[in-house]
């Protein structure tokens, strides 16, 4: 669990999205599944497909799906957006979506989470990178 929350936390630590952040624009949106050993594999598959789409995408600004570590089962896929609205109607109502959503819909049931956050603080650690 440390090291997702380390690799969220460095992902964060960006001044620019802090800036954007304190203007209230940006959003972070992070999905928690827990998928079964048997379907990991198609799970990363799935988003290694739809990064393509999410690459495309002017709303999107990064994203990244990090395996838990104690608990293997446990994903959270971080999404940054360039605004509710821009994920909500820019994205969802583009050309691109209908084919991501195709690609990770399979695994709706093993969505424990799916919510927009505002980053309150961020920083850097001296560790190398």
């Amino acid at each position: 669990m440390h090291k997702i929350i380390l690799a969220v936390s460095l992902m964060l630590a960006t001044g620019a999205a802090f800036a954007a952040n304190k203007e209230g624009k940006m959003v972070v949106e992070y999905i928690r599944y827990e998928v079964p050993p048997d379907r990991q594999s198609e799970f990363l598959a799935a988003y290694a497909a739809a990064a393509h789409e999410l690459a495309q995408s002017n709303h999107c600004r990064a994203y990244e799906v990090s395996q838990g570590v104690e608990e293997p089962n446990n994903f959270i896929v971080r999404i940054e957006w360039d605004s509710i609205e821009g994920h909500e109607k820019g994205f969802r109502s583009s050309s691109g979506f209908p084919s991501f959503f195709a690609k990770v819909k399979p695994f709706f049931a093993q969505i424990r989470e799916m919510k927009h956050y505002r980053v309150a603080a961020s920083g850097v650690g001296t560790a190398p990178r």
